[in-house]
Protein backbone atom coordinates (compact mmCIF):
# COMPACT_ATOMS: atom_id res chain seq x y z
CA UNK A 1 0.00 0.00 0.00
CA UNK A 2 1.24 3.32 -1.16
CA UNK A 3 1.96 6.06 1.62
CA UNK A 4 -0.18 9.00 1.02
CA UNK A 5 2.10 12.31 1.36
CA UNK A 6 -0.28 15.18 1.15
CA UNK A 7 2.56 18.24 1.44
CA UNK A 8 3.52 16.59 -2.05
CA UNK A 9 0.33 18.07 -3.65
CA UNK A 10 0.48 21.52 -2.44
CA UNK A 11 0.94 24.05 -4.32
CA UNK A 12 3.89 25.80 -3.72
CA UNK A 13 3.34 29.85 -2.59
CA UNK A 14 6.15 30.90 -5.43
CA UNK A 15 4.85 28.94 -8.16
CA UNK A 16 4.80 31.54 -10.87
CA UNK A 17 1.73 31.48 -13.32
CA UNK A 18 1.51 29.43 -16.26
CA UNK A 19 -0.16 32.01 -18.57
CA UNK A 20 -0.06 35.75 -18.26
CA UNK A 21 -2.27 38.40 -19.28
CA UNK A 22 -2.63 39.33 -22.69
CA UNK A 23 -3.34 43.14 -22.17
CA UNK A 24 -5.28 43.38 -25.29
CA UNK A 25 -7.14 46.52 -24.26
CA UNK A 26 -5.64 49.39 -22.63
CA UNK A 27 -8.31 51.81 -20.78
CA UNK A 28 -8.52 55.57 -21.35
CA UNK A 29 -8.57 57.83 -18.08
CA UNK A 30 -8.64 58.37 -14.11
CA UNK A 31 -8.54 54.66 -12.16
CA UNK A 32 -11.81 53.82 -10.37
CA UNK A 33 -11.66 54.83 -7.03
CA UNK A 34 -12.13 51.33 -5.58
CA UNK A 35 -8.88 49.85 -7.89
CA UNK A 36 -5.64 49.39 -6.55
CA UNK A 37 -3.20 50.30 -8.91
CA UNK A 38 0.57 50.56 -9.57
CA UNK A 39 1.85 53.08 -11.89
CA UNK A 40 5.21 51.98 -14.53
CA UNK A 41 7.07 53.94 -17.11
CA UNK A 42 6.16 57.29 -15.13
CA UNK A 43 7.49 60.26 -17.55
CA UNK A 44 9.27 63.50 -16.55
CA UNK A 45 6.20 66.24 -15.44
CA UNK A 46 7.44 68.02 -17.93
CA UNK A 47 6.62 65.61 -20.71
CA UNK A 48 3.22 66.69 -21.45
CA UNK A 49 0.46 66.58 -24.44
CA UNK A 50 -2.78 67.99 -25.37
CA UNK A 51 -6.01 66.58 -24.36
CA UNK A 52 -9.45 67.16 -25.90
CA UNK A 53 -12.57 65.61 -24.43
CA UNK A 54 -15.80 65.23 -27.48
CA UNK A 55 -19.25 65.71 -25.59
CA UNK A 56 -19.65 62.33 -24.99
CA UNK A 57 -16.54 62.70 -22.88
CA UNK A 58 -14.11 60.33 -24.93
CA UNK A 59 -10.51 61.31 -24.80
CA UNK A 60 -8.05 62.73 -27.94
CA UNK A 61 -4.76 63.43 -27.98
CA UNK A 62 -4.35 66.73 -30.28
CA UNK A 63 -1.45 68.21 -31.70
CA UNK A 64 0.18 71.56 -30.32
CA UNK A 65 -0.86 73.83 -32.90
CA UNK A 66 -4.48 72.63 -32.78
CA UNK A 67 -4.96 72.72 -29.46
CA UNK A 68 -3.81 76.08 -28.99
CA UNK A 69 -7.05 77.49 -31.90
CA UNK A 70 -9.37 75.12 -29.47
CA UNK A 71 -8.10 77.07 -26.35
CA UNK A 72 -10.08 76.25 -23.22
CA UNK A 73 -11.42 72.98 -24.60
CA UNK A 74 -8.09 71.51 -24.57
CA UNK A 75 -6.02 70.88 -21.60
CA UNK A 76 -2.73 69.94 -21.03
CA UNK A 77 -1.69 66.25 -19.38
CA UNK A 78 0.75 63.93 -18.27
CA UNK A 79 0.30 60.34 -19.39
CA UNK A 80 0.99 57.93 -16.91
CA UNK A 81 0.03 54.09 -17.45
CA UNK A 82 -0.76 52.14 -14.44
CA UNK A 83 -1.85 48.15 -13.98
CA UNK A 84 -4.54 46.75 -11.72
CA UNK A 85 -4.50 44.54 -9.40
CA UNK A 86 -6.91 42.55 -11.82
CA UNK A 87 -3.72 43.23 -14.26
CA UNK A 88 -5.97 45.46 -16.28
CA UNK A 89 -3.43 48.51 -18.35
CA UNK A 90 -4.86 51.84 -18.42
CA UNK A 91 -3.02 55.38 -19.51
CA UNK A 92 -4.04 57.88 -16.85
CA UNK A 93 -4.02 61.65 -18.14
CA UNK A 94 -3.01 63.55 -15.06
CA UNK A 95 -3.85 66.79 -15.80
CA UNK A 96 -0.94 69.60 -14.99
CA UNK A 97 -1.54 73.24 -14.74
CA UNK A 98 -1.29 75.72 -17.54
CA UNK A 99 1.99 77.59 -17.98
CA UNK A 100 1.38 80.69 -15.65
CA UNK A 101 -1.59 79.62 -14.01
CA UNK A 102 -1.66 78.89 -9.57
CA UNK A 103 -1.25 75.32 -8.84
CA UNK A 104 -4.48 73.65 -8.92
CA UNK A 105 -4.50 70.83 -5.76
CA UNK A 106 -6.34 68.35 -7.46
CA UNK A 107 -3.70 68.20 -10.16
CA UNK A 108 -0.87 68.07 -7.79
CA UNK A 109 -2.40 65.19 -5.64
CA UNK A 110 -3.22 63.31 -8.96
CA UNK A 111 0.51 63.71 -9.83
CA UNK A 112 1.82 62.29 -6.17
CA UNK A 113 -0.68 59.82 -6.55
CA UNK A 114 1.09 58.89 -9.23
CA UNK A 115 4.33 58.72 -8.37
CA UNK A 116 3.18 56.86 -4.61
CA UNK A 117 1.87 53.92 -7.25
CA UNK A 118 5.34 53.09 -8.37
CA UNK A 119 6.35 51.57 -5.05
CA UNK A 120 3.06 50.68 -3.29
CA UNK A 121 -0.38 49.07 -4.55
CA UNK A 122 -2.95 52.35 -4.00
CA UNK A 123 -6.14 53.38 -4.79
CA UNK A 124 -6.97 56.97 -5.36
CA UNK A 125 -10.37 58.50 -4.46
CA UNK A 126 -11.66 62.43 -4.45
CA UNK A 127 -11.71 63.65 -1.21
CA UNK A 128 -14.36 67.07 -1.84
CA UNK A 129 -13.65 68.40 2.04
CA UNK A 130 -9.87 68.92 1.29
CA UNK A 131 -10.07 69.70 -2.33
CA UNK A 132 -7.73 67.06 -3.53
CA UNK A 133 -7.30 63.52 -4.13
CA UNK A 134 -6.48 61.24 -1.23
CA UNK A 135 -4.76 57.96 -1.64
CA UNK A 136 -5.48 55.13 0.50
CA UNK A 137 -2.48 52.19 0.30
CA UNK A 138 -3.15 48.48 0.20
CA UNK A 139 -3.13 46.82 4.01
CA UNK A 140 -1.99 43.69 2.05
CA UNK A 141 0.95 42.13 0.45
CA UNK A 142 -0.07 42.03 -3.72
CA UNK A 143 3.40 41.48 -4.99
CA UNK A 144 4.77 42.43 -7.97
CA UNK A 145 2.67 43.46 -10.62
CA UNK A 146 2.46 41.64 -13.92
CA UNK A 147 3.38 44.40 -16.72
CA UNK A 148 3.17 44.20 -20.44
CA UNK A 149 6.09 44.39 -22.57
CA UNK A 150 5.26 47.30 -24.13
CA UNK A 151 6.90 50.38 -24.79
CA UNK A 152 5.60 53.86 -23.18
CA UNK A 153 5.34 55.05 -26.74
CA UNK A 154 3.31 51.73 -27.77
CA UNK A 155 1.33 52.05 -24.87
CA UNK A 156 -0.11 55.47 -25.77
CA UNK A 157 -0.52 54.46 -29.06
CA UNK A 158 -2.97 51.97 -28.45
CA UNK A 159 -4.88 53.98 -26.02
CA UNK A 160 -5.13 56.50 -28.01
CA UNK A 161 -5.82 54.19 -31.46
CA UNK A 162 -8.27 56.30 -33.72
CA UNK A 163 -8.39 58.91 -31.42
CA UNK A 164 -5.83 61.35 -32.56
CA UNK A 165 -6.68 65.31 -33.39
CA UNK A 166 -4.63 66.79 -35.90
CA UNK A 167 -6.63 68.70 -38.43
CA UNK A 168 -8.96 71.17 -37.33
CA UNK A 169 -11.27 69.14 -40.04
CA UNK A 170 -11.83 66.36 -37.82
CA UNK A 171 -15.37 65.67 -36.87
CA UNK A 172 -14.77 65.87 -32.90
CA UNK A 173 -12.85 69.65 -33.63
CA UNK A 174 -16.05 70.66 -35.51
CA UNK A 175 -18.52 69.91 -33.99
CA UNK A 176 -16.66 71.86 -30.53
CA UNK A 177 -15.75 74.83 -32.96
CA UNK A 178 -19.67 74.59 -33.77
CA UNK A 179 -19.33 74.08 -37.09
CA UNK A 180 -21.68 71.22 -37.53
Amino acid sequence: MDKFDLASLRIPQDLEPATRPAFSFIRLGKPGRRTFIRTFLVPERSEIYYLVEDPDREIYLASPSLALELGADAYPACLVPYVSKQSAIGVWPVKTSTPGARPNSWNESAWRAALAAQDEWIRVGANMMMGEYEVKVAIGDFGAPILPDDTYEQLVHRAFDGRILDTSGHPVIQQLLGAV
